[in-house]
């Protein structure tokens, strides 16, 4: 639950996997998140999420 970050409105941005977009925090707190399942995304999902998320 991205409320427990304070967080009340998200911007979708591109796919990292399928069905596993990054999204970005409107307001502060400025986050970039990946929210996903734990049945989404290969081996390398995090590796991927890294470096589309800008990290």
């Amino acid at each position: 639950m991205i409320s427990a970050l304070g967080i009340d409105a998200i911007r979708i941005g591109e796919e990292i996997a399928a069905g596993v977009p990054c999204v970005y925090s409107v307001r502060a707190p400025v986050l970039s998140l990946a929210l996903k399942s734990g049945n989404f995304g290969g081996v390398d999902f995090f590796k991927a999420a890294v470096r589309k998320l800008g990290g």
